[in-house]
């Protein structure tokens, strides 16, 4: 059982007047767990005994015996995980796979751009209701969505093949932006995209092509983009099995309900929750392009991304380096721009050097000598 009690949880949700009448009437669960989590701002302790473990279900896991080990070669690893639970679960109790979705939405619009139609209806069949199509329309025009074009893995990549795409098709068209990082990394991913859009708007939204972005949190995309410059919303899940294929829909009235309610709430459960679904559904595993090459593209990517990090760091300490240097040896900019052009062999203006300077000591460029 847990150590932190009942009451503790639901005085601590009193705290901050969260309403906890329904909680008093049944146990107390790992969401509101959650929420106490988020106002105390750290991690409560737990244990769970031995014998509660029975009450968790075993089902669709199985184990098997190691039969041997045998030495094959030493090659390079990587071990993910999540600190201290070791596991791949987000906070509500789902795992994620927003590619494989957005390539298929991606796929399916640049189908509709070329022409493509399709007319479907609702009957219940053996007591459930699906979707019968009653007729296709092939496209008239050729489907403009391949994995060299119309996927971009950052913001860089999405200005890039927005003027390609607008130079060799024109406007209107589609391309999906899947920024690499997630996980651990999604904070960064997020200030990327955010950061992204806004200079994609200013530079290439006279273009009018349709973007459709896998973000790693809805509730930390900017409200303007959140709101008013995006139709819809799709949120991909799994089941309380880890089954994945499933998403929830959320219209141009909806989405906005879900942000602003979202916000208000504490937890990420409580925030997915905090508005109605318009509908939901399950989808596929086929992916439009070859998945190895895809992972290959996006790799590459993330790679880019560290290696543009790494070199951010040493600008930054390469800048506070000549300024020290500035600092203690008296020595002005044209000075310093000569010395280090003889011994680098490159030639160093000293504009570039007083720019450094003025990183670091966030002097006025102009005042410094």
């Amino acid at each position: 059982m847990f150590n932190r009690t009942k009451p503790a949880i639901l005085s601590i949700l009193k705290y901050r007047k969260v309403n906890t009448k329904k909680n008093r009437q049944r146990k107390i669960d790992y969401n509101d767990i959650d929420v106490a989590e988020g106002i105390l701002g750290k991690e409560i302790p737990f244990k769970i005994y031995q014998s509660k473990m029975k009450t968790f279900s075993s089902k669709g896991i199985y184990t098997s015996k190691v039969k041997s080990i045998k030495f094959h070669s030493k090659e390079k690893g990587y071990d993910l995980n999540t600190p201290k639970y070791h596991n791949f679960i987000l906070g509500n109790g789902t795992l994620s796979h927003n590619s494989t979705e957005a390539m298929q939405i991606g796929q399916y619009v640049a189908w509709l751009l070329a022409g493509g139609r399709i007319k479907c209806h609702q009957e219940q069949v053996e007591g459930k209701w699906r979707w019968i199509i009653d007729y296709v329309v092939k496209p008239k025009r050729k489907i403009k969505f391949n994995l060299q074009e119309n996927v971009a893995f950052s913001s860089d990549e999405l200005q890039e093949k927005a003027f390609k795409l607008h130079d060799k098709y024109g406007k209107n068209q589609v391309i999906v932006y899947d920024e690499g990082r997630q996980g651990l990394d999604s904070a960064r991913a997020m200030e990327a995209i955010n950061k992204g859009m806004e200079d994609f708007i200013q530079a290439c939204g006279f273009m009018g092509h349709v973007v459709i972005i896998v973000l790693p949190n809805y509730f930390k995309l900017h409200e303007d983009y959140a709101i008013a410059r995006s139709w819809f919303l799709i949120d991909v899940y799994s089941d309380k099995q880890h089954r994945r294929g499933y998403f929830s829909f959320y219209n141009e009235e909806q989405k906005e309900r879900l942000f602003y309610f979202g916000k208000k709430r504490i937890g990420i459960r409580a925030k997915y929750t905090s508005a109605s679904e318009n509908f939901w559904g399950k989808f596929s595993s086929w992916f439009p392009f070859d998945r190895e090459e895809y992972d290959k593209l996006k790799k590459e990517s993330i790679k880019k991304i560290r290696k543009s990090r790494q070199q951010q760091k040493w600008k930054k300490q390469r800048d506070a380096a000549i300024y020290l240097i500035k600092k203690y040896s008296g020595m002005t900019s044209v000075e310093i721009a000569n010395e280090l052009s003889v011994y680098s062999r490159i030639k160093i203006s000293d504009s570039k050097i007083r720019y450094a300077i003025s990183n670091i000591s966030k002097q006025n460029v102009k005042e410094i000598d």
